[in-house]
């Protein structure tokens, strides 16, 4: 269709006056003129109409140039809100704004300084162009901003050119949905295959929704699905809870230190050989348990397999030199969850009505909790963990790094060579001089520390130290086994496999037939303190074939024997044995020395209250059982090729 302009727009386009443009179309110098016949204006209520063709290219060019940016104007308009209050502009568009009603401003207060105003259009339009070759703009630009400024308002400065169709999608809400269910399961398959999935179900069931909408569309979408849903559907509830939902933060200044105490155990990265000389090696691990207020590790003891036995001494080494907590906080692991210690917490089983035997925690008056099954967030000693590889077991010669990837490569050279790996007792030893007089001297910074020691914070808020007579810790922490029935030989405790009988002429008489339970003492199997379903203490039963050392008591020997060889590494504890001295001091050397410095210049921190607590204590040693660890093999398969060949060939037996 032609386009057909007035002489206004003709006069616009080429920035001069309308009468200028009659002339040219009197003199004939504009060809090609149409006359149309209207109602008002023009002479004889006539008007010229100018074709666009008839005018230079660069006028016709400027025509189509300006359209568009009505087009971009009309738009903008449309999307106009005249509430819209400064503050809930973005940066951005804040800074248009000032930008465009500085220079609207400055342009009407130069053009009304008196004169022609076409004349000073033209001059303010140079001189802003000149100073501003990276803005031009053209008195048509003004004058359209000027109108839509004062009709609308600050929003109709704002470039909102691409903004049209922001936050609209040309996806089908059906197909979308499928890409939903597709996308957001624990399979966790890519954008791009869920896309063909789609893509291949509209082909087969829903034709009429074809062609989809373009895969970087799919791709942009999918980008914009909140963090949560996504790790909740695609990684599940736990992921979810642990990275996306929010969570307490814990105010550690609210604490007090022994208020509570948490336990965890943890397996050393380092290689290390038993102290038997044999080439046989293993990793150890460690049970511990830390202040929760001040981060002290009050009590750790390194174990090669960590269970029950050696969490009860654990515990028993802490409370005898630091007090007995308020209360404990454990995963829901094994070691921690035993019938007689704590109780089965979360693995508890159904209640058979029998008499629940009290825990060793609850003669010493602690609670006890556990924390929710799969909880990252609860498992706050794992931050010393951390503290501990880094500090202690990377300063070792066979560390291991937490996983492939950081397993230094020299590693499998230094297992093949006996010497260069460290011993059990050597290394244990070290560790405990590490926590004792490094981890524990170490500032911090974390929630209520303050750039202080856990030494120092513990100490400055110990406010009661829970303590008790050491016979009544030795009551208290005797460990328990389940109800039985008295019979004619008396009660039976099963020690690794041997069943140990036990009798007096009082249980046998007086309470045969009735339900009782046993506490006994692991170190001194020789007898057990009997109690009836009211916790009442009836007697003390003995094992006469132990006491007179009779032909059975080799089974009780050989039971006691594994307590032996886990109390050796305790007696290589306390032993006041100094570091050896390396000929060339390395790095583990260094800050084994700055720990022994530290331990001989600490204090027994000082309680305001002391208060007697009348409970119980006792140890007992876990079994040790070797375990083979793997090594590097080169295998020669062309060798073991030849030597098969040989050896049929000797038998007669060729291929």
């Amino acid at each position: 269709m032609e386009v057909l302009l007035t002489v206004k727009e003709v006069a616009e386009l080429k920035n001069c006056s309308e009468r200028w443009i009659r002339n040219q179309i009197t003199n004939g110098n504009i060809n090609d003129v149409l006359i149309e016949e209207s109602s008002r204006g023009g002479k004889n209520g006539k008007q010229y109409r100018i074709p666009l063709i008839s005018l230079e290219p660069k006028y016709q060019r400027k025509y189509y140039r300006l359209q568009r940016q009505k087009e971009v104007v009309d738009i903008e308009i449309n999307n106009i809100d005249n509430e819209k209050s400064f503050d809930k502009y973005t940066r951005q568009e804040r800074e248009q704004i000032i930008y465009w009603k500085k220079l609207l401003e400055d342009w009407d207060t130069f053009r009304n300084t008196g004169g022609k105003k076409t004349e000073l259009d033209q001059q303010f339009i140079a001189v802003w162009n000149n100073s501003h070759k990276e803005h031009n703009i053209s008195i048509s630009t003004l004058k359209r901003r000027w109108k839509n400024w004062k009709t609308y308002g600050d929003t109709a400065l704002i470039e909102n050119r691409g903004k049209k169709n922001r936050g609209k999608t040309t996806i089908n809400p059906t197909a979308w949905a499928i890409f939903e269910q597709y996308y957001l399961s624990e399979a966790r398959s890519d954008i791009s295959h869920c896309y063909r999935l789609v893509k291949e179900w509209a082909i087969l069931e829903r034709p009429e929704l074809l062609p989809l909408a373009s895969y970087r569309t799919y791709h942009r979408e999918a980008q914009k699905i909140p963090y949560a849903i996504i790790q909740y559907f695609r990684y599940g509830k736990k992921a979810c809870e642990d990275k996306a939902l929010p969570y307490i933060k814990r105010l550690y200044k609210n604490l007090h230190s022994n208020q509570i105490w948490v336990a965890d155990n943890h397996t050393f990265d380092v290689i290390t050989r038993f102290d038997d000389g044999k080439e046989k090696t293993h990793r150890l691990y460690v049970t511990a348990y830390q202040d929760i207020r001040s981060r002290k590790m009050v009590g750790c003891y390194v174990t090669n397999t960590p269970n029950s036995d050696a969490n009860l001494y654990c515990l028993k080494k802490a409370i005898e030199r630091y007090g007995i907590p308020e209360e404990i906080y454990t995963d829901n692991g094994r070691e921690f969850l035993v019938h007689d210690i704590g109780g089965r917490g979360r693995r508890k089983t159904k209640d058979d009505g029998e008499h629940q035997v009290p825990t060793i925690l609850e003669r010493l008056g602690i609670k006890f909790t556990n924390a929710i099954v799969r909880n990252g967030r609860a498992k706050i000693v794992e931050r010393a963990f951390k503290q501990f590889k880094n500090e202690f077991c990377k300063l070792i010669d066979t560390y291991t790094g937490g996983h492939i990837l950081e397993r230094p490569e020299s590693l499998k050279d230094k297992v093949k060579v006996l010497n260069s790996i460290i011993m059990d007792d050597e290394f244990t030893k070290n560790f405990y001089t590490y926590v004792e007089g490094w981890y524990n001297e170490q500032e911090q910074y974390g929630e209520g520390m303050e750039g202080k020691s856990p030494n120092q914070v513990y100490e400055e808020q110990l406010i009661i130290k829970r303590t008790a007579k050491k016979e009544d810790l030795n009551l208290m922490l005797m460990r328990s086994t389940r109800m039985q029935t008295v019979n004619r030989m008396g009660v039976k405790l099963k020690l690794y496999g041997q069943d140990l009988y036990y009798w007096n002429k009082q249980l046998i008489v007086t309470h045969q037939k009735d339900k009782v339970y046993l506490r006994y003492d692991p170190e001194n199997v020789g007898t057990v303190r009997v109690y009836d379903e009211n916790d009442k203490f009836l007697c003390i039963a003995e094992n006469k074939e132990a006491l007179e050392y009779g032909a059975s008591k080799e089974d009780i020997k050989k039971a006691a024997s594994e307590i032996k060889r886990v109390e050796k590494t305790v007696k290589n504890y306390l032993k006041d044995n100094s570091i050896n001295v390396y000929k060339a001091p390395d790095k583990l050397d260094i800050m084994l020395k700055r720990a022994n410095m530290n331990i001989e210049n600490q204090k027994e921190p000082k309680a305001k209250v002391l208060e007697m607590v009348r409970v119980d204590e006792t140890e007992y040693n876990p079994k040790l059982m070797d375990k083979a660890v793997g090594q590097d093999v080169n295998i020669d398969l062309d060798r073991m090729i030849s030597n098969l060949k040989k050896s049929r060939k000797n038998n007669n037996k060729y291929y």
